[in-house]
């Protein structure tokens, strides 16, 4: 599509891997530098949802080991199921797309595999510091070697480099835009993630079938998407927010099993039994928030995906909305470049600018929605608890068109064929 203009992509998470699909479908040139291996065994699972779905498939990418989630009951007490809502259900019905889940490096392969050239994809080989001029961006990478591009794109997670060298720069110039990239995340909670074995002739949760259970200061959600796992989460209350990094150890771990494992999360089992079944697990602190200032630096570097916006992950939100952002970005870079090969700083920043305004929005409506659902589900407050007991009269038809009009408003990626004729998320 352009004539010498490449993209350099920092990070090979969902952001960078999907950047890296919908560059090569649009004729993108670009190099992608992750500092790990590309699909990492690390993070537990990852939501897909309906509007992920749909970008999935324009870019051609298959995920056929998960099955759709259907059912959502919600527990308190000793397995007291409370509510069987049918929210999700009806949503696939309407838009005949479901919400399921994955392994988190089974999903980031499948990503990889879908990239036909692969040499552009460089693991191992993180970018450590970058320069810039009016024509173009400039990298060091770890291993040493000079790279150069029209423009940088920090997709590298919450901890992103990219982000972190954007605040060095600014430290001078101004301190408090500086300080905001630096740290820009508060850690409200831990939460314990695992993946544990589901028996085959007597499964603990059915497949197709998501548990929400809420108890004082704790609560989780366990479900099954791919058969013989569960996926499940256990939310824990800080005793006060934190800026800082946290890290647990297994003794940690075993601790917060050691308190609340005889909490249940389904009408016969409980966090015990999930732990005694355990494939995977680990606790890690839920860091969120959003950039309030500026998400590109004004030239030709630009952030994205969880180095600007940060969810909880209790309402798997997260790595739908960097998908979002990657169409908000790249419809604007297929524009811009189609009319003007080799693009100038200021229309370059023009297209960043407006990625933002764009996806803004959105992320933090993303951001906003998981820190109260988090809260719900540890039911933290007088007015939660009641909000709970209220669940029970909530119609199932207004939960699914809360979902549909949150999914409505999702990006598709706009220079690639809509997927079928009969796609109902914007219709």
């Amino acid at each position: 599509m352009a004539n010498g203009f490449r993209a350099i992509i920092a990070g090979g998470g969902i952001s960078g891997l999907t950047l890296a699909n919908a560059f090569e479908k649009a004729g993108i040139d670009y190099i992608l530098l992750e500092k790990r291996d590309i699909a990492p065994d690390m993070g537990i699972a990852v939501s897909i949802f309906p509007n992920s779905g749909v970008v999935h498939q324009q870019l051609g990418i298959t995920t056929d080991l998960p099955v759709p989630i259907l059912r959502h009951k919600h527990f308190i007490g000793k397995g007291h199921m409370f509510r069987e809502t049918q929210e999700l259900s009806i949503v696939s019905d309407t838009i005949h797309r479901s919400m399921t889940a994955m392994p988190r490096n089974y999903y980031l392969d499948r990503l990889y595999e879908n990239i036909a050239d692969k040499s552009k994809i460089r693991s191992r080989n993180g970018v450590e510091s970058y320069t810039e001029t009016e024509d173009g961006v400039t990298v060091v990478t770890e291993r040493g070697e000079t790279i150069t591009g029209s423009i940088l794109i920090g997709a590298d997670g919450a901890h992103s480099m990219i982000r972190s060298l954007l605040a060095e720069s600014l430290e001078k110039t101004d301190p408090e835009r500086s300080k905001e990239l630096a740290n820009p995340w508060v850690t409200k909670y831990k939460v314990v993630v695992g993946a544990s074995r589901n028996g085959q002739s007597k499964p603990l949760i059915d497949l197709g079938t998501a548990n929400s259970c809420y108890y004082k200061r704790v609560g989780g959600t366990c479900l099954s998407s791919v058969p013989g796992i569960i996926y499940w989460t256990m939310n824990i209350p800080l005793e006060k927010p934190t800026k800082d990094r946290l890290r647990f150890n297994r003794a940690d771990l075993e601790a917060e099993i050691a308190k609340h494992g005889h909490l249940h999360m389904g009408t016969s089992f409980t966090y015990q039994d999930l732990w005694d079944n355990q494939i995977a697990t680990e606790m890690v602190q839920v860091e969120e928030g959003i950039v309030r200032s500026r998400w590109n630096d004004g030239g030709r570097v630009v952030l994205i995906g969880d180095a600007v916006q940060k969810a909880t992950p209790n309402l798997g939100m997260g790595g739908n909305s960097a998908v979002e952002a990657v169409c908000h970005l790249t419809n604007g870079l297929v524009a811009l470049l189609k009319a003007s090969p080799n693009p100038s700083t200021t229309q370059l920043v023009e297209v960043f600018d407006q990625y933002e305004a764009k996806h803004r929005p959105r992320g933090d409506l993303v951001v906003t929605l998981g820190s109260y659902a988090m809260q719900f589900d540890t039911q933290e407050t007088w007015w939660l608890r009641l909000f709970r007991m209220l669940l029970r009269w909530i119609p199932d038809i207004v939960l699914a068109r809360a979902f549909l009009a949150y999914l409505s408003g999702a990006p598709r990626l706009d220079f690639l064929p809509s997927p079928d004729a009969t796609d109902k998320l914007t219709n």
